[in-house]
């Protein structure tokens, strides 16, 4: 049985944290709020659910100085943030056209007590994760080696754009444009990973907070692919990635997280050759990984020698 930690164990275990919002952008959204027309027809329960609970945990833990953020996680969370307050507008918009049309009798039953209290929470919802975002804005990790950092992500970039790691984006953000075309992709998981394998290469081990099951699965091919018999330097890779480990810990509902991927353990793992990996395209991109290898190996040797 797989063990389970709350976001406070991880918190107190862990001295450097990564995460993408504590998984507060799920899909409560499209249920309790995308579909209402209405203050009224807000799903209640889940809303309460939020913002007494489940909005409040998060806010107090994102606000530990050991919980990191990267740009474009940023990002994601400001867009998600103003599809939120989008919505209020809309249905206060609604509302008051409603209510011109109505007469006196009817304005008063239609703002009964779903419809007050289902105004107050999506205001306080709104609230929330504004407050949410000044502390995300406010822990932004940004890398010193910019060199360094540039060219891990593109390694990550490869590997994500020739593996099955990342799964179709449009379709888990189909209700997160507010003008209903697909969302555009901000390749959050991959900053993510690329920042946690930078802090591994310059000897820094780092946790991932998420409930994004692709920055797990991206970590693992990255890895093993850095790792695997064929690439150069594969050896140094190994050892940075035992020594200074980054640990995945995947949301797998409020509050509550399993391990993931976790580099120290690669050498349960067997060491395999690059033709082994049953994905075609990356081993056409074979030459292109081993270039970024050598390059990743040889600006983390200038750095530490600096």
């Amino acid at each position: 049985m797989t063990d389970t930690f709350t976001l406070d164990e991880v918190l107190n275990g862990e001295n450097f944290i990564i995460t993408d919002g504590v998984n507060v952008q799920g899909r409560w959204y499209e249920r309790a709020v995308y579909p209402a027309g209405s203050f009224a027809k807000l799903n209640q329960e889940v809303l309460t659910m939020l913002v007494e609970q489940e909005l409040p945990a998060a806010l107090n833990w994102v606000s530990s100085p050991k919980i990191h953020f990267v740009q474009r996680g940023v990002d994601e969370l400001q867009r998600f943030a103003g599809i939120i307050s989008h919505k209020l507008s809309s249905l206060n918009d609604y509302e008051k056209g409603s209510n011109k049309s109505r007469t006196k009798s009817k304005r008063i039953k239609i703002n009964g007590p779903e419809r007050v209290n289902g105004k107050i929470l999506m205001e306080n919802l709104n609230l929330m994760y504004n407050n949410l975002l000044k502390v995300a804005k406010r822990s932004i990790y940004v890398p010193e080696n910019e060199e360094l950092f540039r060219t891990i992500s593109n390694l990550v970039d490869v590997v994500a754009d020739n593996s099955n790691a990342i799964k179709d984006y449009s379709m888990r953000h189909r209700y997160q444009d507010v003008s209903s075309r697909k969302a555009e992709n901000l390749h959050a998981d991959e900053q993510i990973v690329a920042t946690a394998i930078y802090r591994s290469v310059i000897g820094e081990p780092t946790a991932i907070v998420s409930g994004d099951s692709d920055i797990g699965r991206l970590l693992y091919h990255t890895v093993r692919l850095v790792t695997n018999l064929e690439m150069p330097n594969n050896a140094q890779f190994y050892d940075l990635f035992n020594q200074n480990p980054v640990f995945t810990y995947f949301i797998i509902h409020s509050g509550m997280l399993e391990p993931h991927f976790n580099t120290d353990s690669l050498k349960k793992f067997k060491r395999f050759a690059i033709e082994d990996i049953n994905e075609p395209r990356l081993v056409r991109t074979k030459q292109r990984l081993e270039e970024l290898s050598r390059e990743i190996l040889s600006l983390a040797t200038v750095t530490a020698t600096q």
